[in-house]
């Protein structure tokens, strides 16, 4: 199944944006 991949991907990309937020 792709559930998983596609949650490991929304993880990665939240993790992303939150450190691209912090650095602002």
């Amino acid at each position: 199944m792709l559930a998983p991949l596609i949650v490991a991907l929304a993880v990665t990309t939240y993790s992303y944006w939150l450190n691209n937020k912090n650095k602002k």
